[in-house]
């Protein structure tokens, strides 16, 4: 594919910072439909012409396989990358149930020098320790960005992505990965830098680039309005529904008549993910229980099987297995949505049904215990190797954790993009401070490929910004007909 002359500037620009080598950190910022991916893929051909590893990372499971599939490279996970299993600690007896998995950097003595580290949706990067009270594992010093550059001791790294989409969920949400200053302080010296801020000649007449505009423009210059809301779109490429009734109706008969694949329900919090699922799940099956052929959404990487945070399933086969440790088990077999590829594994049901996002540090106490005292009884102690290999492969500890996934938060749907996306905006967004709430709007409105649905409400500027004829009218037959 050729390059734009701004994509064809930052490209020299990267292979300088990489031929001079006199500075470690280069971050590549680009807006949505700028074509990171593009210059990514590229910049990986001439460093393989020029003989020089490289190393494609990305911060979650999902990132990692849209970069695969749009590069043809093999692309890791950051966490899988830097990080290596080193020893469970704490006390499983009576009264005192505090058991933690260590997670250290994995030894970087083996790789090559001269090794390039691309390290996609870097906005998802946080630098702050996470905290031991809320955490059952314990990664490196706490600190992704600090443990990443600790492993990379010197070698080149390159952070992509887009400065205005979500931070990482933290006390103090900051994408510091992308931060000129936050890097520069840190390392010491300013990295090189470059920003895509040209749309590429196939998405300048995107309206969901359009629509996602306002919110860009306002992260970027750092100017927010109190309650800002979508422009209203023509009808090419983004559409607005009724309300949040017609919006969950059309998206149930796309998915009834083309399947998973191509679209996903986007929402807000945790609670509403689970009050949208069961919307969808009431209109697609007769009864509460799982059934085969339902679409899950995976919510944790998965050792047993090569299943990844937010990859999607469709369920094949379920029987029950047994109870323990206060779950139940099902036994699974389940098709990866991205390849096709089946698994068969453990699942905890009871994660399926409640709101939260994943399990509580208490319930993923109550499974390490539980396989502690076993191991104990087979006689294998903490420090032993056969203990170590055991919990990489205990199906009960590793069971698959995953949640309905018919609709996903916008944190979720980060790193991923759909075809369509149905956007269910509700009116607890507004709760959110400012610039996240810009940010919400932006990354959520542009997770869609070709057409972006919305339901209607106040949130819709109709006023403001102007709109063909054609949609006036539209809109206000519709109007008519609903009163």
């Amino acid at each position: 594919m050729n390059l734009t002359n701004h994509q064809q500037a930052a490209l020299t620009k990267l292979q300088q910072f990489l031929q001079e080598q006199s500075t470690q950190l280069f971050v590549l910022r680009g807006y949505a439909g700028t074509g990171k991916t593009t210059l990514i893929g590229q910049l990986v051909s001439w460093l393989e012409q020029q003989d020089r590893p490289v190393r494609l990372l990305a911060t979650t499971g999902r990132a990692a396989k849209v970069l695969q599939n749009k590069t043809g490279q093999n692309v890791g996970t950051v966490h899988g990358c830097i990080y290596a299993f080193d020893e469970i600690s704490g006390q499983a007896e009576e009264g005192n149930t505090q058991l933690q998995l260590n997670f250290s950097l994995r030894n970087n003595e083996t790789i090559e020098p001269e090794l390039v580290f691309i390290i996609d949706e870097a906005s998802m990067i946080s630098h702050e320790k996470a905290r031991a009270d809320r955490q059952t594992a314990r990664f490196g010093s706490g600190s992704l960005l600090h443990d990443l550059l600790d492993y990379a001791d010197g070698r080149q790294v390159i952070f992509v992505g887009d400065p205005c989409q979500l931070p990482p969920v933290a006390d103090n949400p900051l994408s510091s990965a992308l931060s000129i200053s936050f890097l520069a302080e840190l390392a010491g010296s300013p990295p090189d830098t470059i920003e895509l801020k040209e749309i590429i000649r196939q998405d300048k007449q995107s309206e969901i680039l359009h629509l996602a505009g306002r919110f860009r423009q306002a992260v970027a210059s750092q100017r927010y309005e109190k309650w800002p809301k979508v422009g209203f779109p023509r009808g090419l490429q983004a559409s607005v529904l009724d309300d949040h009734h017609e919006l969950q109706k059309a998206y149930i008969q796309h998915i009834q008549k083309q399947g998973f694949h191509s679209a996903i329900l986007i929402g807000f919090s945790n609670w509403q993910i689970n009050m949208l699922n069961r919307v969808v799940r009431k209109a697609l099956y007769p009864s509460w229980e799982l059934q085969t052929d339902e679409l899950l959404m995976v919510v944790q990487n998965s050792y047993n099987v090569d299943l990844a945070n937010g990859d999607q399933v469709i369920l094949q086969e379920v029987s029950y297995d047994s109870k323990r440790a206060g779950f139940t088990f099902l036994r699974v077999k389940v098709k990866a949505l991205h390849n096709d590829e089946t698994y068969e594994t453990l699942m905890i049901r009871e994660l399926l049904y409640n709101d939260q996002p994943g399990l509580r540090r208490d319930e993923v106490q109550q499974l390490m215990i539980d396989f502690d005292q076993r191991m104990r009884k087979k006689g294998l102690k903490r420090k032993m190797n056969a203990y170590r290999e055991a919990m990489m492969s205990d199906p009960y500890l590793n069971a698959l954790r995953a949640k309905f996934g018919y609709a996903v938060t916008c944190h979720k749907a980060q790193g991923g993009e759909w075809p369509q996306v149905y956007l269910n905006i509700h009116k607890s967004v507004y709760g959110m401070q400012s610039e996240q709430l810009h940010r919400w709007f932006y990354t959520a409105l542009t997770r869609a490929r070709h057409h972006l649905y919305i339901n209607d409400g106040w949130w819709i500027d109709r006023f403001n910004q102007r709109r063909p004829d054609a949609a006036a009218k539209m809109y206000a037959a519709r109007k008519r007909k609903k009163s």
